[in-house]
C-alpha cells in the first residue's frame, strides 16, 4: 500500500493525523497527501550495482586486443 506524509491537519482513515505524520492509504489522495516514493529493496539495488562489474563487452575485449596504447 502506498505511503503519504500528512502535510496538514487531516481526518484520514477513521483518525485525525497530524502534519508530518506518515501514513499508509489505499485511496484517492487529497492535497493534503504527499506521496512518499518507494525504496528499492536493498538486495535489489546491490545486484543492480554489481551487473557487469569485472566483465568485458565484446567490444571492450576487441579493444584490448588491438595492442595500441
Amino acid at each position: 500500500m502506498p505511503k503519504y506524509r500528512v502535510l496538514e491537519k487531516s481526518y484520514i482513515g477513521n483518525a485525525i493525523r497530524e502534519a508530518g505524520e506518515v501514513v499508509e492509504y489505499d485511496g484517492k489522495p487529497g492535497k493534503a497527501l504527499e506521496l512518499i516514493p518507494e525504496a528499492e529493496p536493498a538486495a535489489e539495488k546491490a545486484e543492480g550495482e554489481d551487473k557487469g562489474k569485472g566483465k568485458k563487452s565484446k567490444a571492450e575485449k576487441a579493444e584490448g586486443d588491438t595492442g595500441a596504447a
